[in-house]
């Protein structure tokens, strides 16, 4: 609790858990919050994605060496095949995403490019 103390934090103080417009949800999009790096522990995603038929997850965040990097190797944990979305990653630290990404791609998933990646989705709609 003293590095993230995010159990004390109000939840229903919407500036500590506002989402930028930027990427704002859509009407009927899913939205958890998570207090741990991955976005799998301690909530119900794993259970949404197979109740919904899902067998992929492209994986984007802020901080690779943390939370993107958590969250795959719990997706591969829960059976899902994880894909890092190469462009829509950073970090703090100089060279943690390249590092972070060479590792993920050799041992946990797959690291594939944002065009890749929205070229599988176009052809998930059509199907």
């Amino acid at each position: 609790h003293n590095k993230i103390p995010v159990d004390f934090c109000a939840q229903d103080n919407e500036e500590l858990w506002a989402i930028d417009d930027r990427i704002a949800p859509i009407e009927g999009e899913q939205v958890l919050i998570k207090k741990h790096a991955s976005s799998f522990q301690g909530t119900y995603l794993a259970g949404f994605l197979r109740a919904a038929g899902v067998d992929t997850v492209l994986v984007t965040g802020v901080t690779a060496s943390a939370c993107v990097r958590t969250t795959i190797c719990d997706a591969m944990a829960e059976g899902f095949r994880p894909i890092a979305v190469k462009e829509c990653i950073g970090d703090r630290i100089p060279g943690a995403v390249a590092w972070n990404l060479f590792d993920i791609d050799a041992k946990f998933g797959d690291v594939e490019t944002v065009d890749t990646c929205v070229d599988y989705l176009n052809k998930l709609e059509k199907q």
